[in-house]
């Protein structure tokens, strides 16, 4: 069921009613394609943020920066934990909390799962655009690979230091999926969130 919050200056969004008990909002920034809003979910990894405009998704990450304090949950459902925004981009909201449940869940629902759009902004040119486009078309859940090959598969062979920087630079967690690029000698290799945060995504894929 679908619930009407009715917010100053005219400004609704939609969003389920279970979640009504949660939902905050603030003022959002802005970016060339409109507003730019935020929104976290709860997941089995911990609290996830994301920025988003009309366009589509700007970033997700874990709220925690690092991985002291990691301790995944499987039981924990992934639900919005607070919202902020306008309500024409309310969907990628709705679309990203559907992704994450496939991604946590069932293999049978992952497959129904549509990715959501994403935006780069203002990197939407050059060589990192590119790496993180490939690598989220090309690497699916439950396989990896190797920086030299994705640098292949870029066009760019040799360049599987360029690929090290750009999966450092990823702003889009999961759904650009850099915890699936490892070392060609088989070591997970290094990981923005902490290593134990990538290990523990790749012991997931291969468990599911």
């Amino acid at each position: 069921m679908k619930h009407r919050l009715a917010l100053t200056q005219g400004v609704v969004w939609m969003m389920p009613k279970e979640h009504n008990n949660k939902v905050k909002f603030e003022k959002a920034s802005q970016c060339k394609n409109g507003t730019v809003s935020r929104v976290c979910f709860s997941t089995p990894m911990g609290d996830l943020e994301m920025k988003f405009c009309p366009s589509g998704i700007h970033t997700l990450h874990r709220l925690s920066k690092d991985d002291s304090d990691f301790s995944p949950d499987i039981w924990t459902k992934v639900s919005v934990k607070q919202a902020e925004g306008s309500s024409e981009v309310h969907s990628h909201v709705l679309s990203c909390l559907d992704w994450l449940k496939a991604f946590f869940g069932q293999p049978s629902s992952r497959s129904l799962a549509e990715k959501p759009s994403l935006c780069f902004g203002n990197r939407a040119s050059g060589f990192y655009p590119l790496v993180w486009e490939t690598l989220a078309r090309e690497v699916p859940f439950g396989t990896t690979i190797s920086y030299g090959k994705l640098a292949i598969l870029c066009g760019s062979p040799g360049g599987s230091r360029a690929v090290g920087t750009a999966m450092r630079e990823n702003p889009i967690l999961l759904m650009v999926p850099c915890h699936r690029v490892i070392k060609s000698d088989g070591q997970i290799g290094h990981f923005s969130g902490g290593k134990s945060v990538k290990q523990w995504l790749l012991s997931h894929e291969q468990n599911k």
